[in-house]
């Protein structure tokens, strides 16, 4: 036999525990039946978005057609973007750019596949990281 419960709020008899708010009132069986279809359908949408997650992780841009803007080339030599955009990109024998929109104010982008070949093919004349500058000693 399930205990009566009073609910301090509402003095009200409460003869299922479930239905009894745990922080004072009494919940009507309505409500709590809306709160647990709401519940089924937020599991549904949850089991559904990971279902998309793991289809998008499968749907994969070839590495070859993947392009690359001059901060991601920066990254993979090592070097700051600006150094990138004056001192590699500027080269003549670089690849040439493609831009979505005839515009020069378009940002360039580049095949991923043509910036590591051309890489590979000038590694001894990718321009070296630049040390920082150097301090002044301090002499106390």
């Amino acid at each position: 036999m399930t205990a009566v419960r009073i609910c301090p709020r509402t003095d009200m008899q409460c003869g299922t525990p479930s239905i009894c708010n745990p922080f004072g009132g009494c919940l009507p069986p309505a409500i709590k039946a809306v709160e647990n279809e709401a519940a089924e359908q937020r599991d549904e949408i949850l089991v559904r978005l990971e279902q998309v997650v793991a289809l998008l992780r499968t749907i994969a841009v070839p590495q070859d057609d993947a392009l690359w803007n001059s901060q991601q080339i920066a990254d993979w030599l090592g070097l700051s973007k600006v150094s990138v955009e004056l001192r590699v990109v500027s080269r003549d024998n670089f690849p040439k750019p493609l831009r979505a929109v005839d515009t020069k104010q378009a940002q360039r982008r580049w095949f991923r596949s043509d910036v590591i070949e051309w890489g590979r093919a000038n590694a001894g004349s990718v321009p070296a990281p630049r040390r920082g500058r150097p301090r002044k000693s301090t002499s106390i």
